[in-house]
């Protein structure tokens, strides 16, 4: 999220939207959001202490979603990547397929736990994980 920039509060705000949606309609709970405290991007944790605690929730997660809305140089990659590592089912939705890291666009050939997702809005994002029971459920 810190890469977002002069961005980051308004693409902060409407993922604790998506987060909330989540929890109320879909039962997901707890749904771990690093940012869901951070109101700027000053209030940022050490990068060592960020890097714990997204480990540390990302290994008692069931299921990881990636909202990457166009190429960024963000530290949810290195979730990614941790995520793909420990096999947890994921979904990744892009805006672009040409977005993604040239590697991650043959994710779903490699990997048969993710998916990627086209969406446009966040409310895309909210109704694509409501059809996705089987992935919510695990």
């Amino acid at each position: 999220m810190a890469s977002i920039g002069r961005t980051y509060a308004r693409n902060n705000k409407q993922v604790i939207a998506l987060v909330a949606a989540l929890e109320r309609e879909l039962s997901l709970s707890p749904i771990y959001y690093a940012g869901m405290a951070l109101k700027t991007p000053r209030e940022f944790e050490d990068e060592t202490l960020a890097l714990r605690n997204n480990l540390s929730a990302l290994t008692a997660s069931r299921r990881f979603v990636l909202v990457y809305p166009r190429p960024l140089p963000t530290s949810a990659l290195i979730e990614l990547g941790y995520a793909m590592a420990m096999k947890i089912p994921t979904r990744i939705f892009v805006r672009d397929w040409k977005h993604l890291p040239f590697m991650l666009r043959s994710a779903t050939r490699v990997c048969p736990e993710i998916a990627i997702l086209r969406y446009r809005t966040l409310d895309d994002v909210l109704a694509l994980l409501r059809e996705e029971r089987e992935f919510l459920q695990l």
